[in-house]
């Protein structure tokens, strides 16, 4: 049986200053840079055909990338319907990575010479990590995250603690971590003026191997809403030390899958109904009637966490306006469904924020999920989140019921 053999590399993405950052309404230009920011590319080859796993400490990825990075690696002979291609989520990133929607007030006007710029840098990383392929074997282990995130409008709810540990060791005895886990990055906020991974960042610098990915999983409605103390570098600290005991843990209790023989990845693109949007005169009225209800919850001296919610309210008003501009008549739009396959491990990628409450039900049958690949849907949130009416479904364009509809084509796909 022949052997999948493994290559990887990281290349420095760090935009040059001044650059505007993304993720957040605000208008917010990065004064420094407190971490760097990084595509990592870990490359396999069976037989004739070539796979990547590449991770980018971005917001999201979409088109306006991937057919540049398509491009690039086409004389590599790696097609991008073989590549894993995930965003961490960052909101203190660069913006201008995505062209989703016109949401240029969210995601920034399309940066298009940094990203020919990150297309090359990537190409190099894997040139490099095809010049040295070594066989290797994978370790699997699994633990719960305590105190980082929860559901981030109900933290009563269940949420998802899970993590996932992959361990890949060459012969050399370079070895490369993946850790999936499900949390928004947004630990600093809107008022954070420097380039960093945020969340994940920590563990990046700290956990003992080559080369380390974090995958972020079905953290549409998870974040550190209702656990941090602070939109500081310091809680990030806080959150590294329990992120690293979870992996410890997991690493502990990890499975050896032996040295892997099988690996592949498929691409399924799956069309699903936009919702019925209001018109623009009430979508404007609507952002109006929840600014008056912000202001006066500030002028009541509402604080902290209720007025955050109040806030994030607000802010889906002013998306689902942004729909409304933004979709015109369309009617379906498309999720990019990815499966990995690696040593019996099955992996779900999705092309948007979903929902762990969505998730979940896919864990509990040994499936891994991981947001943020391979494209950018934006929210796909379950039937809950529109009956009501939370700032994910407001900013999400699809149908209710599209999450659910998700699960049942993945279901299909796995059966078939």
């Amino acid at each position: 049986m022949t052997s999948v053999t493994m290559g990887f590399h990281k290349c420095k993405l760090t935009p040059k200053l001044p650059v505007l950052l993304g993720g957040f309404r605000a208008h917010r230009e990065a004064t420094k840079v407190h971490d760097d920011l990084y595509g990592r590319c870990v490359i396999f080859e069976k037989g004739e055909d070539r796979f990547g796993l590449i991770q980018l400490d971005w917001l999201a990825v979409d088109d306006l990338f991937l057919k540049r990075l398509e491009n690039q690696l086409a004389e590599l002979h790696l097609p991008l319907e073989h590549l894993f291609v995930t965003a961490i989520h960052t909101h203190s990133g660069p913006a201008g990575v995505t062209d989703t929607f016109g949401m240029t007030d969210v995601f920034g006007e399309p940066n298009l010479s940094y990203l020919d710029w990150c297309a090359e840098q990537i190409k190099e990383a894997c040139e490099i990590a095809l010049a040295n392929q070594q066989t290797f074997t994978i370790s699997v282990g699994h633990s719960q995250v305590e105190q980082v995130g929860t559901e981030r409008n109900d933290p009563s709810r269940k949420g998802d603690k899970s993590l996932l540990y992959l361990e890949l060791t060459r012969e050399d005895g370079k070895t490369v971590i993946i850790y999936n886990y499900a949390c928004h990055p947004t630990v600093l906020g809107p008022g954070n003026l420097e380039i960093t991974k945020d969340l994940p960042s920590g563990v990046d610098e700290k956990w003992p191997a080559d080369l380390v990915l974090f995958w972020n999983s079905c953290c549409g409605d998870i974040s550190t809403r209702f656990t941090r103390e602070s939109s500081t570098f310091s809680q990030i600290d806080i959150y590294t030390e329990r992120l690293m005991e979870a992996l410890h843990e997991a690493k502990q209790n990890k499975k050896a899958l032996g040295v892997c023989h099988s690996l592949q990845i498929k691409q399924y693109v799956k069309m699903f109904p936009c919702k019925e949007l209001p018109s623009l005169e009430k979508a404007n009225a609507y952002v109006v009637e929840c600014e008056k209800a912000l202001e006066e919850a500030k002028e009541q001296g509402i604080e902290g966490q209720a007025l955050r919610l109040i806030q994030t309210k607000q802010e889906g008003a002013v998306t689902a306006l942004t729909l409304v501009k933004g979709l015109g008549d369309r009617k379906e739009f498309p999720i990019k469904i990815t499966l990995l396959e690696i040593q019996g491990l099955k992996i779900i990628g999705i092309s948007g924020e979903l929902f762990s409450t969505l998730g979940v039900p896919l864990k509990e049958q040994g499936i891994e999920v991981v947001a943020y690949t391979n494209g950018y849907s934006l929210y796909i949130a379950d039937t809950k989140a529109y009956e009501t009416g939370v700032y994910e479904a407001l900013s999400s364009p699809f149908a209710k019921g599209v999450g659910e509809r998700l699960l049942e084509e993945i279901q299909a796909i796995m059966q078939g």
